[in-house]
């Protein structure tokens, strides 16, 4: 899973079961699988969350 803030309405089909349509709203947060992670980023619709930004670097 990956967190991502959503900055455009974005809709996701699994490649699995086509025929179902995942809805995210602007200005959502959200846990998404990675491949929906990289279609909505690759459409300009989202940003991947900075982890270390909320909780610092890892092995401190």
């Amino acid at each position: 899973m990956v967190r991502i803030v959503f900055d455009k309405p974005f809709r996701w089909s699994p490649p699995e079961r086509p025929k179902i349509t995942i809805a995210y709203r602007a200005g959502g947060e959200y846990n998404v699988r990675a491949a929906c992670a990289d279609d909505a980023v690759s459409a300009g619709a989202a940003r991947r969350r900075d982890a270390e930004a909320e909780h610092g670097t890892t092995g401190d």
